[in-house]
């Protein structure tokens, strides 16, 4: 819905932006404010109402549709910008209720429609300048032909679809007596919902902690075994080193005798 209203917007904005820049001619006509009376091109007839009013309805109505579908504009991309940044379904739901994001899109979408209006206000005025003022009688008739055709089809869509114009009796809906406004399976399964996250979110985190406390097993038994295994490395060291000892001892021993050789038999 914001996306929609955002695009046609800007498909507004890219043909009312260079129409105020360069107006019709049927707004040149009028002399400019700061060289009447004093240029010879625009001689002092008096103040020219009829081309002042025109010209300012044009350029008044303009305006005022650019900075409306502006914020149409600025208004939908902060709503998708926030859609985004939401990463579970409470979020979103808290979106709507505290963040107000439901009002958020009928901004938008009455921003759109206001600046709608005021780019045919401006057409209004460039026309009256071609047909006078038999103008404003075939603008009222078509505009209030088109206004009757678009209230009474959406209102027949809106009180037969929407959840505030059908249901809500507050807000003027009439919803039908066998058709009560009943959302019990609705919370229902929201809260299955979240209890299955709730349970996906434990099973996460006991998964997580099982991983870090086999790899943390893992780690001291292979610190253990490299422990024993450099302590059994030491000792043979150690016990070759003794047999090396042991060995030449031995042969100094039976060569450092007097007559250990003739008195052997």
């Amino acid at each position: 819905k914001v996306e929609a209203n955002a695009i046609f917007s800007a498909l507004f904005l890219s043909a009312t932006v260079p129409t105020i820049m360069e107006p019709p001619p049927a707004l040149a006509q009028c002399a400019p404010w700061h060289r009447r009376a004093t240029d010879r091109e625009y001689p002092d007839t008096g103040i020219q109402w009829e081309c002042e009013i025109r010209a300012r309805v044009f350029f008044y109505a303009l305006t005022l549709s650019i900075a409306l579908h502006l914020l149409a504009i600025l208004l939908a991309m902060s709503f998708c910008n926030a859609l985004n940044e939401t990463a579970r379904d409470a979020d979103v739901f808290r979106m709507f209720a505290r963040g107000q994001g439901y009002n958020l899109t009928r901004k938008v979408e009455n921003a759109f429609r206001l600046g709608m209006v005021c780019d045919l206000i401006a057409m209004f005025a460039v026309l009256e300048y071609y047909l006078a003022w038999e103008i404003v009688a075939v603008f009222t008739c078509v505009m209030a032909y088109m206004y009757r055709v678009y209230t009474t089809t959406t209102a027949l869509l809106f009180d037969n679809g929407s959840i505030v114009n059908y249901w809500r009796e507050e807000k003027g809906g009439k919803a039908d007596a066998d058709d009560p406004y009943n959302l019990s399976v609705i919370v229902a399964r929201i809260h299955q919902r979240a209890q299955l996250s709730k349970h996906e979110e434990f099973q996460a985190k006991f998964r997580r902690s099982k991983s870090f406390s086999e790899h943390a097993q893992g780690s001291a038994l292979a610190g253990a075994m490299g422990s024993a295994k450099k302590r059994s490395h030491q000792a043979a060291a150690l016990n070759a080193t003794h047999e090396a000892s042991r060995h030449q001892a031995g042969i100094s021993v039976a060569w450092g005798v007097p007559g250990s050789f003739g008195g052997r038999r």
